[in-house]
């Protein structure tokens, strides 16, 4: 049956067609009734919480096979990519480490390469995954450990999404909602580093340079 939902933290487009059993989540995007939220968030994969997004009724699909026999269908479950840069302080890739990512009861293993990366697909919906890193499988105890929360990025015309894109580009704040001291601190930073005019206040020039510098 067709009707609306409403975004919680964590979700995005593909999460919630995922959840509510679409194959493809672009039935639930380009759908009709979706094109102000389409206008509104183009990025199907940022959300804000409160958001509405129309889920349409399903149609059903009919299969004929033969009677007095066995039959198995299988339903592929949909993936995402997570996508990560590791950098020190400095600014310097963690490069050629081994990593592991936990997502739920799945395990994944890799190696950051030269540029720090650690890409790999997840189920759509993961809201969470817990990423490992180490420069020698054989001495665990030199590890550096993070707790990714998958699909929390609030779109940048929000504040909580400035907050977001700031941290984890390495700014030390946290994610109140409010622009608070650090926030602005952080922003006078990251406008200085970028040859902006230096203001630690929030304004459109900012916000594209956010989204140029973070990705969308």
């Amino acid at each position: 049956m067709a009707h609306w939902h409403t975004v919680r933290q964590g979700e995005s487009i593909p999460s919630i067609a995922e959840r509510y059993g679409f194959a493809d989540w672009k039935t639930v995007y380009e759908h009709a009734q979706n094109d102000y939220l389409r206008q509104k968030r183009s990025n199907p994969y940022v959300l804000a919480v409160g958001d509405q997004v129309f889920i349409p009724g399903k149609e059903q699909k009919y299969v004929t096979v033969a009677t007095e026999q066995r039959h198995r269908f299988q339903l592929k479950r949909r993936m995402e990519q997570v996508h990560v840069v590791l950098e020190d302080e400095e600014g310097e890739p963690f490069a050629h480490m081994d990593y592991r990512l936990q997502v739920g009861n799945l395990t994944f293993h890799g190696n950051t390469g030269s540029t720090g990366l650690v890409e790999q697909e997840v189920p759509a919906i993961a809201d969470q995954a817990v990423l490992t890193i180490w420069h020698d499988p054989e001495q665990p105890e030199a590890t550096w450990e993070w707790v990714l929360d998958v699909g929390h990025l609030d779109p940048v015309e929000t504040v909580t999404g400035v907050q977001a894109r700031l941290a984890n580009l390495g700014y030390r704040l946290a994610r109140t909602g409010t622009l608070d001291e650090p926030t602005q601190q952080a922003l006078a930073a990251f406008q200085e580093a970028e040859g902006l005019e230096v203001t630690g206040q929030v304004d459109a020039v900012t916000r594209d340079r956010l989204v140029e510098v973070y990705g969308s």
